[in-house]
């Protein structure tokens, strides 16, 4: 089977687990294997911990949202996403697969450079090619919400992938402007008409109305351009986020300006001691955007713009100076990314069979004490 053909499988048995790898918002990562295949990465959604916290919704409704970042999976054909490898459904959980990264994720990347911080040609790159992942996510609607070096992924070839969609939304296609004939006149330019001429115009003749081009909206009214839902992870969330009064896809560009104030200061923009705190300072504080005032600097503080109608845009993302000499159409094409895996060190052996259902029910418990000690903590 080819690497660019879905991977079926049908349950647990018939992958070898190799190990745990990783969280995500709302599983567990484990990396896996087929026989005669290449690893997976497997990410498992308990079915049971999500109904405990579900209140009030069906099994099929909490079934059909998990399923959701299937739909978005296998929606993607792009070289810096995951292609959608199988799936395993079960009374108990939900396991999604796709292509295993073996450089790890920013995260890590990150903190292993000196004073934990990238050059600027290394950001330039991350930057560049996490811009092309989100204009493809945008173009698809999609608003990724949740954009952070834990959840960009370094391929074997140094390229980045983009992974973990269980946040994302879906948004209606913007509305379509479309011509009116020349010579109609709407309802309420004649009532205007009426109102403005009824005291005279019964001494007069009828004279043609002039021609007016109007534009027209073909959309209904409960199309969603915007999405109104409170979801991010605390140190990277936008300010309309918060403000709970509609966002879209100028959520993710707020995103990557946070992410190119860590790669370049090592340190989060926005951070108190509590939620609350850092919530307070993303919509109230400035970023402190310290040293020469470079073309960097200046993306970023266009980027960390909190009216997301001043924020810079996409067209200006890719034109912003900062990425002057960068070519768009052939950076996928760079053969020595700034960090190329070691692919030799990831040896596929035989381990102690791991009970994957436990392992994710422990995860599930552990961030449930988690939580109750931050609540004690936060009423301290």
């Amino acid at each position: 089977m080819g690497m660019e053909e879905e991977q079926l499988f049908s349950s647990l048995e018939d992958l070898q687990v190799q190990s745990f790898l990783g969280r995500g918002t709302k599983g567990v990562v484990f990396l896996v294997k087929l026989p005669r295949s290449r690893p997976l990465a497997l990410k498992v959604i308990s079915r049971e911990e999500l109904m405990k916290k579900k209140n009030g919704k069906s099994r099929e409704l909490v079934l059909k949202q998990v399923l959701l970042e299937r739909d978005f999976l296998k929606m993607f054909d792009h070289p810096l996403l995951p292609k959608f490898r199988g799936e395993i459904v079960t009374d108990v959980m939900v396991g999604l697969a796709i292509d295993y990264c073996p450089g790890g994720d920013l995260r890590t990347l990150l903190e292993r450079q000196t004073e934990k911080m990238f050059s600027c040609d290394n950001i330039r790159f991350y930057a560049a090619e996490i811009v092309l992942a989100l204009e493809y996510l945008h173009g698809l609607n999609i608003v990724y919400r949740d954009l952070k070096p834990d959840n960009i992924m370094i391929q074997e070839t140094g390229h980045v992938m983009i992974v973990d969609f269980d946040i994302c939304t879906k948004l209606s296609p913007k509305p379509v402007l479309v011509p009116q004939p020349a010579n109609t006149v709407t309802t309420t330019d004649r009532k205007a008409l009426r109102q403005k001429y009824l005291p005279v115009s019964r001494y007069c003749k009828p004279v043609p109305i002039q021609p007016v081009f109007n534009n027209i909206i073909e959309s209904v009214k409960t199309e969603k351009f915007k999405s109104m839902s409170m979801a991010g992870t605390e140190h990277y969330i936008s300010p309309e986020i918060l403000l709970r009064k509609g966002h879209d896809y100028s959520a993710d560009w707020w995103g990557l300006g946070i992410m190119l104030y860590e790669m370049l200061y090592g340190k989060h923009p926005f951070s108190g001691n509590t939620p609350k705190e850092t919530f307070d300072q993303i919509l109230e504080k400035e970023p402190n955007l310290v040293g020469d005032q470079t073309a960097l600097i200046d993306l970023i503080a266009k980027l960390l713009n909190k009216d997301p109608l001043e924020r810079i845009t996409l067209e200006g993302i890719k034109s912003h100076r900062f990425f002057e000499g960068v070519d768009w159409e052939t950076i996928l094409d760079i053969s020595r990314p700034p960090y190329i895996p070691n692919c030799a060190n990831i040896i596929m052996e035989e381990t102690e069979k791991i009970d994957v259902v436990s392992f994710v029910r422990e995860c599930y418990l552990a961030d449930a004490m988690e939580d109750i000690e931050i609540g004690k903590t936060a009423k301290e």
